[in-house]
């Protein structure tokens, strides 16, 4: 029954073939001892860890010979040992010890990955992540893959047949000749787009075309973050966003990552959707997944205005408040602190207000601004009936001014 457990199948024959070499009894027991104990096997292929049969004690019987029997023992006809992944374009340097050819398929969750193995990555720790992109993806939606590489998770979204379209963006040659291979093989090539190049010159044309966006290289995908910002639609959408996090401490990071979304979009409710553990990357740190839910913030409009109900006007004038946070003081009485508590984007203001005139309110704005005591509003308007009254706020510095009663035709509204 041992014969069936690869490594004392492997054990035996190095055995045997160190013997022949006539290798002391010493020796054989310290070769023996540091056999590989990992390999990944796949279909007719066993890929080795770098570590394999690489120490000093190994060279003088390393050769053809010698990984013909590896390659036996483990029952392939293609052995490989693992590289490291170099460069900007994350290119493989695995060494093909026996065998012809590198291109290589892995069934996956139903799903064929072929791909040159000396040329492209595949990450088996990453395999729960792919199959949570089969699951994520909504009916309907566009997505942007901007690190596709051979499709490791559009394929799953594509094959789940939910997605409308994929856009896949990748730079590195081998991959997009093995991402085109596995769209056809899977049959999904109809609903994907590659983008071939450096995404930061081809997502020009995807600006504002996605509900998800996948941003799926590590170690750092930090400066990829006005792309993906970028690519989703105006109402917003979901980040994809991998990186590698302290084990014991992820919410510093993902609060780290929060706050960088939200200094690139202040405009956008930018809000952690969930977290996942993808596997471990090194001691004390891991691979995870910070999902990101980005959506439209509302704007906040604050009107000082002591006689006519502004929102009534606006909602008669035609103007649709529910993308508007909208508060009415009916007098300016701390009216400072009360523009200080409610930060609002827009701020109307009356001249004729009690207790102090709405000029008045502007100068103290713009006073407290200059001492960094308050965050000037984006919009500031003059909202008298007298325009010798809103001419004079425009002097004090507001951003535009309008009779009251045509204030629903202002283009701030549409804006």
């Amino acid at each position: 029954m041992h014969r069936e457990d690869p490594h004392l199948h492997l054990r035996d024959a190095m055995t045997n073939f160190l013997t022949s070499k006539i290798v002391e009894e010493d020796l054989l027991m310290k070769l023996l001892d540091d056999l590989p104990q990992r390999w990944e096997k796949f279909s007719n292929v066993a890929l080795l860890q770098n570590s394999a049969f690489n120490k000093p004690h190994w060279k003088e019987y390393i050769s053809i010979e010698f990984w013909l029997v590896v390659s036996s023992a483990l029952g392939v006809n293609t052995l490989a040992r693992i590289g490291e992944i170099i460069g900007e374009k994350r290119e493989s340097t695995v060494e093909v010890l026996v065998g012809d050819d590198d291109w290589v398929i892995r069934r996956e969750n139903g799903i064929d990955y072929g791909y040159n193995l000396t040329k492209c990555m595949f990450s088996t720790g990453n395999i729960n992540e792919r199959r949570r992109m089969g699951e994520v993806g909504q009916r309907g939606e566009i997505v942007v893959d901007l690190f596709s590489g051979i499709g490791y998770y559009s394929l799953p979204m594509l094959v789940a047949g939910k997605v409308a379209e994929i856009h896949c963006c990748e730079w590195n040659e081998n991959a997009i000749k093995a991402l085109n291979w596995n769209l056809k093989r899977n049959k999904v090539e109809n609903l994907c787009k590659i983008h071939e190049g450096d995404n930061r010159i081809t997502v020009a044309g995807l600006k504002g075309v996605a509900n998800r966006v996948i941003l799926g290289l590590l170690p750092n995908v930090e400066h990829a973050f006005d792309l993906g910002l970028a690519c989703l639609v105006d109402s917003g959408g979901i980040l994809h966003i991998h990186g590698i996090a302290p084990t014991n401490n992820y919410d510093e990071w993902i609060a780290e990552k929060l706050d960088e979304l939200r200094d690139i979009e202040p405009t956008k409710t930018i809000v952690e959707h969930s977290r996942i553990r993808v596997k471990s990357y090194a001691p004390h740190w891991d691979h995870i997944v910070l999902d990101v839910l980005v959506s439209s913030k509302k704007k906040r409009v604050m009107a000082f205005e002591d006689s006519v109900d502004i929102n009534a006007l606006l909602v008669s004038g035609g103007v649709d408040l529910t993308k508007f946070e909208f508060h009415q003081c009916w007098n300016t009485m701390n009216a400072i602190d009360k523009i200080r508590e409610f930060s609002p984007d827009i701020l109307l203001l009356d001249h004729f207000i009690p207790p102090i005139k709405g000029l008045e309110v502007l100068n103290l704005v713009n006073q407290n601004v200059e001492e960094a005591e308050l965050n000037r509003p984006r919009k500031i308007i003059g909202i008298s009936s007298s325009n010798s009254a809103n001419q004079d706020m425009l002097y004090a510095g507001a951003d535009s001014a309008i009779v009251k009663f045509k204030l629903a035709e202002h283009e701030v509204w549409r804006a």
